[in-house]
C-alpha cells in the first residue's frame, strides 16, 4: 500500500520500505500544526464532490496573518475566490482542515480559475442525469459502489486519461503530424477532464503520468513504467506533502502498482483487476476497516461493463464540455440500458454484509498483505534479472 507513496523505485526490500514509509506519515501527522485562531484567509483552488478545497491558507494569531501549510475544505464558496473564514477545525482527513463560516470575495479572476468555475458548472449539470456512466468518467463516487466493494470503479483513472489522450492524438495528427504539436494538444484535451473531476489526487496522478510518459517519447528517451509512476507519486508529494493522508491518493497509487506488475506477468486480462484489488485491499482496511468479501468477484463482472461505459462516457462529457449537450445527451441515454445492468449488479452485491475489523485486527493484515506484495515484488524483481542475465 504504502510502498509506491514514498519509495517506489529504489528499495524492493519490503522490511525497509514498509518502516519507511509508516515514520514518514508519522511524521507528517504529528508535523501538522493547530490553527492559533478562528480567523482565516485562502483562496478556492479546486472541488471535491460537495466541497471546495481552500489552499494558500493564512490564519490571524491575534497580532499578524501567519501562513498555515496545507488545506482546508468548505462550502458555499467558488472556485477562483478569496475567502475569508470565521471558524477552523483540525479533522482527521484530507484536507486536513474543516472551515466553517465563510464569505467569499473575487478577486483572482483568472483564465484558468475561470476555466474551472466553468467545469463545475459542466459538471454540476452533468450530475443531475443520475447515470452510473456519467459519474464512472466524471468520478462522482456512489454509496452503493463502496458498499459493494468497488469504488475503484468511479475513480478517475489511468484508463481514463488514455482514453481521452489517444483519441484527441488521433483527432489531430489527422491535420498535424509533428508529435511535437499533436501531444501538447493532447494533453490539453486530458486536462479540460482532468479539472471537471475536481481534480481528484487519482486523476491528478493519472495525469502526471501521461504527461511524463508523452515527454519522454517527445525526447526519445524511455523511462520504465515504474519509474514514471514514482516520479508522479514524488511530485504529487513534493507539491503537498499532506496528500500521503489521502484514501484517494493511497487507493491510487496502491491500485496502479497492482496493475503495472499484472501487465508485466503473461497471462489473461483478469490478472490486472486481480492485482488491482489486491494491492488496494491494505489501504481499504487502513482507512475504513471493513471489505466486501466478494468484491472481487462484482469487480470482475463489472471491469469489461466499465470500460465500455466510460469509454462512451468520457466522449458525452467532452461533448458536454464543447457544449454540444445535444450529442451529450444522446451518448448519455444510449448507455441507460448499461446503467440499469449495473445498477442491478450492485444493488445485489452491496447486500451482502460487510466484514468490520477493528482498528488493531485491520492494521496486522495490512501489514501482512504488505509483506506479501514485497515478497511478489521482489520475486518478480529476481525473474527480470535472471532473465535479463
Amino acid at each position: 500500500m504504502l510502498i509506491i507513496a514514498i519509495f517506489p523505485i529504489y528499495f524492493w526490500n519490503p522490511k525497509v520500505a514498509i518502516l519507511f514509509s509508516f515514520s514518514v506519515i508519522g511524521f507528517l501527522l504529528a508535523i501538522r500544526p493547530i490553527p492559533q485562531g478562528e480567523e482565516l484567509l485562502g483562496k478556492v483552488s479546486s472541488f471535491s464532490g460537495k466541497r471546495f478545497v481552500v489552499s494558500d491558507l493564512s490564519v490571524w494569531n491575534g497580532s499578524v496573518w501567519e501562513k498555515l501549510p496545507g488545506k482546508a475544505s468548505a462550502r458555499e464558496v467558488t472556485v477562483g475566490e478569496r475567502v475569508y473564514c470565521k471558524g477552523v477545525k483540525l479533522v482527521k482527513a484530507y484536507p486536513e482542515y474543516l472551515l466553517k463560516e465563510c464569505w467569499s470575495f473575487p478577486l483572482d479572476r483568472s483564465v484558468l480559475n475561470e476555466l474551472k468555475e466553468y467545469m463545475w458548472t459542466v459538471r454540476e449539470r452533468l450530475l443531475k442525469v443520475n447515470s452510473f456512466s456519467v459519474d464512472m468518467a466524471i468520478s462522482n463516487p456512489r454509496k452503493i459502489a463502496r458498499k459493494a466493494g468497488v469504488s475503484h470503479l468511479f475513480a478517475f483513472s489511468g484508463f481514463h486519461t488514455g482514453l481521452i489522450f489517444y483519441m484527441v492524438t488521433i483527432l489531430v495528427s489527422s491535420f498535424a503530424p509533428s508529435l511535437f504539436i499533436t501531444y501538447p494538444i493532447s494533453l490539453l484535451g486530458t486536462f479540460l477532464l482532468i479539472l471537471i473531476t475536481g481534480p481528484s489526487p487519482s486523476a491528478v496522478r493519472a495525469f502526471m503520468m501521461l504527461s511524463i510518459w508523452a515527454v519522454s517519447r517527445l525526447v526519445d528517451y524511455p523511462v520504465e513504467k515504474l519509474n514514471i509512476l514514482g516520479m508522479s507519486a514524488l511530485f504529487a508529494l513534493f507539491l503537498d506533502p499532506y496528500v500521503v493522508l489521502s484514501p484517494s491518493f493511497i487507493l491510487s497509487y496502491s491500485a496502479t502498482l497492482g496493475v503495472l506488475f499484472a501487465l508485466e506477468m503473461e497471462g489473461r486480462w483478469w490478472k490486472v483487476p486481480v492485482y488491482a484489488h489486491l494491492f488496494s485491499i491494505p489501504a481499504v482496511l487502513i482507512f475504513f476497516k471493513e471489505l466486501n468479501v466478494l468484491s472481487l468477484v462484482v469487480s470482475l463482472i463489472l471491469s469489461p461493463i466499465a470500460m465500455l461505459q466510460v469509454f462512451i462516457a468520457e466522449i458525452a462529457v467532452f461533448s458536454a464540455i464543447l457544449n454540444l449537450w445535444g450529442v451529450s445527451g444522446l451518448l448519455i441515454s444510449s448507455l441507460k440500458p448499461v446503467d440499469l445492468l449495473v445498477g442491478k449488479i450492485l444493488s445485489i452485491f452491496a447486500k451482502v454484509p460487510l466484514v468490520k475489523f477493528p482498528t488493531l485486527i485491520s492494521f496486522v493484515i495490512s501489514l501482512a498483505l504488505v509483506w506479501l506484495i514485497g515478497l511478489l515484488l521482489r520475486g518478480s524483481s529476481r525473474k527480470s534479472q535472471e532473465s535479463i542475465n
